[in-house]
């Protein structure tokens, strides 16, 4: 069980230094667009994955006149506290800590999951695939570190076969020179594959659960995992279409088959979700994946995610934020919601913070 002791920030947007001491449960933070509000959440995901939705530039987030920029949580899990750190430094990346000890990124994530919740999220069941995959891999490293290991060394791979193949169609390298690679993509392949076919199974299962709940038996969930070519969970079955895609391959200068152009399809009542439902039902789908995700993780690591819903309540109607906030409250979860008012969220819950200008009142 994790419990959150404290929150600091140094140069962190526009925050100066800022200490909020936490408590189980749910943490609203009200304030005017512009008070602060989303940094919060923003800072909760660097310490959890060391990546925000917002930007792929640290030097976004640090404060202009600074030159670095910190996020520190204390917490406590099975009676132990600990702290874990974060700094972003404008010119020598990052250094991550969890007490004294330096950490890496594999070591990282998963320490403190988390499951955000954003507008941009309502986005899922229609935007674009790497949106989908980025959803499938941020649940599955948070609970298994050697699928983290193993798509980061694959990607690593996918980058080298690429370089690769500009070379060879450039003539300044020889074709044979693919063959260790691979045979590497192909093993790293294969398992990302199995691996979210099979996370897929399960979040599939909890999501459609949940989606009945919400609209009241009227509609079913499906999540499909959709390779980009047939379906391939062998190491000599994705050697072979590496090899039958070379001549493809060499002309576009990228390896175009493999999981890293995989997508996840959603199904209503055996309709694409894509194409065919209302808005509505886009939400409803997208509020019962994210759901399912707080879920999955809780069955894989026996620990519930902190739940990040940042400004979504005013995107939801009415019966559909009354779902979530139910979510929340019965599973006991602490989350970090935040709002331009309470208006939608009962009196009776949680703790109500006030954001204003880079503090909290």
């Amino acid at each position: 069980m994790l419990n959150l002791i404290r929150l600091s920030l140094k140069n962190f947007r526009n925050y100066d230094d800022l200490l909020l001491k936490l408590k189980p449960g749910v943490h609203i933070f009200l304030g005017e667009n512009g008070a602060g509000k989303t940094n919060l959440i923003e800072a909760l995901e660097i310490i959890s994955t060391c990546r925000s939705h917002r930007t792929r530039n640290d030097a976004d987030i640090i404060k202009t006149e600074a030159d670095n920029a910190t996020v520190e949580v204390e917490y406590e899990r099975y009676g132990v506290k600990q702290t874990a750190r974060v700094t972003l430094q404008k010119r020598r990346g990052r250094d991550m800590r969890i007490g004294a000890q330096k950490i890496t990124l594999s070591e990282l994530i998963g320490n403190i999951k988390t499951v955000l919740f954003s507008p941009d999220d309502l986005m899922l069941a229609k935007g674009s695939p790497a949106l989908r995959r980025a959803f499938i891999d941020r649940e599955i490293c948070q609970a298994d570190k050697v699928y983290l290991n193993r798509l980061m060394r694959y990607n690593g791979i996918l980058k080298q076969r690429n370089a690769l193949l500009k070379l060879i169609k450039e003539g300044t390298a020889k074709s044979d020179m693919l063959e260790i690679y691979d045979i590497q993509f192909a093993k790293e392949a294969c398992f990302i594959v199995s691996k979210r076919i099979a996370a897929i199974g399960e979040l599939s299962k909890v999501a459609s659960k949940t989606m009945k709940e919400i609209s009241n038996d009227k509609e079913n969930l499906e999540m499909i995992y959709e390779q980009g070519s047939n379906e391939i969970t062998l190491e000599e079955d994705f050697l072979k279409l590496l090899r039958d895609n070379f001549n493809k391959d060499l002309k576009r200068g990228y390896t175009g088959i493999g999981p890293h152009v995989d997508d996840l399809t959603f199904r209503m009542n055996s309709m694409s979700l894509k194409s065919y439902a209302s808005q509505g039902q886009q939400r409803t789908a997208v509020l019962a994946a994210k759901l399912a995700e707080v879920n999955f993780l809780k069955e894989q690591t026996d620990e519930y995610p902190l739940v990040l819903l940042d400004d979504v309540l005013s995107e939801l109607d009415a019966d559909r934020r009354k779902k979530l906030l139910e979510f929340i409250k019965n599973k006991e979860i602490t989350a970090f919601l935040t709002a331009t008012d309470d208006s939608y969220i009962p009196n009776d819950m949680g703790i109500r913070h006030i954001v204003k200008g880079g503090k909290i009142i």
